[in-house]
Order: structure tokens, then sequence, then C-alpha cells
């Protein structure tokens, strides 16, 4: 007959400490994901507000007669398109978050194409005047003629020159009609280096925090194995509770209540054995007793033979 292979299972104190450990890694990596999830919100909340009012500010600065007057690319020649050109690089200049800044109108084909820009990468790469923005976004391209209000794209936006959070507002003239529309970068290193920190920062948590459960669950069930342990000696006659955990808790009052099991079960011992010896004794007298008595009928019975013989 063949014998029966066991099975090998993790014990009950590895068991307990497992639990333990997956519930609060669980717990605490549910909520760092949703904090995160939180934060990345409110925070890119925060980035549009805050390119929305340098979009406005920027607005302030760029004048819709003067750009009507710019026509072709020899424009830039002019004292016009240089002072319009200045501006816009003041404006940059004087945030530190603005990287790119441009102004840009439709031509005859409804291409969109810059007037004029300028850029805190490289001043040698500046598209000219009637250059057409090949690269736009699509809510750009699909948006352009009905941009009558300040907005902010959403989400991220990558180019030939880099990854942006873009911002847009219509320019209009003295009356009141829409001349082009000027827009604004910020450089999303900035936002994705932020939010990386903060990403960081929660898997630090994280981690630390599942160190800390690993610890306590391990004394937990060390606690736990050790109570049951003794128990389990208890029940085998074993009268020390040596091993029993020394706790103000739960596991205490635990040990305490097998205690007094343990003594009362010895005492109802004892008693018990003092019975037996009783009983004992008492049946021992009986017999001596009993013995005497055979010992007297004998005798008794050869006196009765005696008499019928004479």
């Amino acid at each position: 007959m063949e014998k029966l292979k066991h099975k090998k299972y993790f014990s009950f104190e590895t068991k307990i400490t497992l639990g333990i450990v997956s519930f609060a890694l669980l717990f605490m990596g549910l909520i760092s994901y949703l904090s995160f999830l939180n934060y990345k919100k409110l925070n890119d909340e925060m980035l549009v507000k805050h390119l929305s009012l340098m979009v406005s500010m920027a607005s302030l600065q760029v004048d819709g007669d003067n750009q009507k007057l710019l026509l072709t690319r020899t424009d830039e020649s002019t004292d016009n398109f240089k002072e319009i050109q200045k501006k816009l690089q003041k404006v940059r200049s004087s945030v530190k978050d603005i990287q790119n800044i441009y102004f840009m109108r439709e031509n005859e084909n409804k291409d969109i194409i810059f007037v004029v820009s300028d850029s805190g990468i490289d001043s040698t790469l500046l598209p000219h005047f009637g250059d057409v923005y090949t690269s736009a976004s699509p809510f750009l391209k699909n948006n352009f003629s009905n941009i009558n209000n300040l907005v902010v794209e959403k989400g991220l936006y990558t180019d030939k020159w880099g990854t942006w959070l873009s911002g847009y507002t219509p320019i209009y003239d003295k009356d009141n009609k829409k001349v082009g529309v000027l827009g604004v970068d910020m450089s999303a290193m900035d936002v994705i280096t932020q939010d990386n920190k903060i990403m960081y920062l929660y898997l630090i948590t994280f981690l630390l925090a599942g160190l800390l459960a690993s610890l306590v669950g391990i004394n937990l069930s060390k606690k736990i194995t050790k109570s049951i342990s003794s128990l389990n000696n208890m029940l085998k006659d074993e009268k020390s509770l040596e091993i029993f955990p020394d706790s103000n808790d739960e596991i205490g009052e635990l040990k305490n209540a097998f205690e007094t099991i343990l003594n009362k079960n010895n005492e109802s011992k004892i008693q018990i054995e003092e019975r037996l010896l009783n009983e004992t004794k008492t049946i021992d007298k009986i017999n001596k007793v009993l013995a005497i008595k055979e010992t007297e009928i004998a005798e008794l019975k050869k006196e009765i033979n005696s008499l019928k013989k004479s």
C-alpha cells in the first residue's frame, strides 16, 4: 500500500502574518493611490488657473489693431512688428513659467499661421510670419475659429518643440472684431517633475507603512501562536503556562482565564485522588474483615465435622 503523501502547508503563524501584512498593504496602497489622484486633480486645476491668469495678463500686451497691420513676411522688419515682438518677449521673461508665446491667425486656406512669436528655447528656431503651424494640437486645429473666450487645453500636448500645457485667448481690434488668437505654452517638465516627487513621496510612505505592518503582524501572530501552543500544553496536562505571552490586553486576560481553568482542573484532580485513596482504604478494611470472617467460618466448619464423626 502506497504511503500517503503529506501536503505542505503554511504554519498558522505564517498565515496570520501574511494576512495582516496583505491587508495593511492593500489598505495603505488604496489610500496612497486615492490620495495621489486627489492631489493630481487639485494640482492640475491649480495649474489651469495659473495658466489662465498668465494668458489673460499676456493678452493685455497685444494690440489687435497693430496686429492687423502685419500682412506679409516683409513686415518683420517694420517697427510695428519689432514692437509687438518686444512686448511678447517682455511678457515671457517676466513670467518664468511661460516658455512660448505666439500670435496666430488663419490664412485664406484656413491654415493656422504664425504672425509674431517668442520662445525661451532657441530664438533662431522661431517661426516666421506666415509659417503654417503644422504641429498644432488637434484641439487647436478643430477649434481655432471657435475660440472666442480664454481656454486651456485638457491635459498635456507634445509637438516637435516639447511637451506643453497650452492656453489660448482671442484678440480683438477696436471694433471688437476677432483678428487672431494668442497662445501661451507652459513647459510640462515642471508639471511632470512635481507629480513624480509626490508619487515618490507616496511610494515611500506606502513602503514604510508596509514595513510597520509587517512588524506588527509578526509580533501579533507570535502572541496568538504562543497562546495556542500554551493551550495545547494545558490540554496535555502540562501545568506550566510560561510560554504564554504576558500582556495587559485580551491575550493577558486569556492567559489568566487559562490559568484559572488549569488550577480548577488540578484541584478537581486532587479531590478525585483523595476520594479514590479514601475508597481504597475502606475497601482494604472490608477485605480484612472478610478475611477474618472466612477464617472463623472455616474453623466453625471443622468443629461441625468433628461433632458429626463422634
